[in-house]
């Protein structure tokens, strides 16, 4: 381990000391032996077990039924800064989602409100006032799913990946239901899988 490690300083932060190569653990053996069993085994993501997931500057928890965020929903965010802040370049230095919102808030002027429900339903008092749409729908083609990565497929909520016969089934409702949800030079940002 000396040999890998240039700064002799972090053993000691390890609980490793006077060359003894000891580590504390923060959970048994035998737990995380039956952790990395399942995850073998059952194919279970890693994220479930540790039940969290480090998503941009956030530890965002995650459990079973939770769709976990992919590198790739960042891009999204950057999309979504530079929409509002109406720069033609990417905005590269987002810290956080949280600083993200702030900005969000400051340059538009506008209050985020949260709303639960299936996709333009709860929103119907406020057609044609939306400043924004952002989604990460299923676009998944149903027939596909078995063949997805077990991790993904056996596990992730089928309900976030499942688009349909040819994965356009959210996004085609989507699609027609933006342009009565938006307000003029609205702005409708989605994540898709290209073929």
């Amino acid at each position: 381990m000396e040999d890998a490690i240039e700064d002799h300083t972090v053993f000691s932060q390890m609980g490793i000391e006077n060359n003894q190569t000891n580590v504390r653990l923060g959970t048994g053996i035998e737990e995380l032996y039956n952790l990395w069993k399942k995850r073998i085994e059952e194919r279970r993501p890693f994220q479930y077990l540790v039940g969290c997931k480090h998503w941009r500057d956030l530890v965002l928890s995650v459990q079973d039924g939770v769709l976990i965020p992919r590198p790739e929903t960042e891009l999204i965010v950057d999309l979504v800064a530079d929409v509002v802040s109406n720069n033609e370049g990417l905005r590269e230095n987002i810290s956080d989602l949280f600083s993200f919102f702030c900005t969000l808030l400051q340059t538009t002027q506008d209050v985020i409100e949260l709303r639960q429900g299936s996709w333009f339903k709860p929103l119907k008092d406020v057609e044609g006032k939306l400043a924004g749409i952002v989604s990460n729908p299923p676009y998944i083609p149903s027939d596909n799913i078995p063949g997805l990565q077990a991790e993904v497929g056996r596990h992730e909520p089928r309900l976030a990946l499942d688009g349909g016969l040819n994965g356009m089934d959210d996004l085609l409702h989507l699609c027609n239901g933006a342009a009565l949800m938006l307000r003029p030079g609205g702005f409708f940002i989605f994540e898709v899988l290209i073929f």
